[in-house]
This record gives structure tokens, C-alpha cells and sequence, in this order.
């Protein structure tokens, strides 16, 4: 992790953050889907992203 004038920059290296995100989404959608959970995100002008339940959903 080294600034842009070579010394420590105090973050993460920009790849690292696929993981990491990629880790918690996959925990989200387990958790949610042991708990019998509609998991749903980016909701915006009339739709919506499922990852779980998608049955529990109605379209209109």
C-alpha cells in the first residue's frame, strides 16, 4: 500500500475491494436465503435486482 510519492498510503490496493465486496455480497445472499429472506437491491424506476425468494415479488 504505497502513495503516489512511494510512502504508505493507509489503503487498500484498488483489487483487494473486488473481493471484499464480492465476499460480503455472497454472505448477504446466504444469510438472506437461510433466513427465508427476498434479498433485492439497486431498486429504481420500476426495477430491481433479486438474489433471493424471487417468487415472493409481484410484478406492477
Amino acid at each position: 500500500m504505497t502513495g503516489p510519492n512511494g510512502g504508505a498510503s493507509g489503503r487498500p490496493p484498488a483489487e483487494c475491494f473486488g473481493e471484499v465486496v464480492s465476499a460480503a455480497c455472497s454472505l448477504a445472499i446466504d444469510s438472506a436465503e437461510r433466513a427465508g429472506l427476498t434479498l433485492a437491491t439497486f431498486a429504481r424506476d420500476g426495477r430491481l435486482n433479486l438474489y433471493t425468494h424471487p417468487e415472493c415479488v409481484r410484478a406492477g
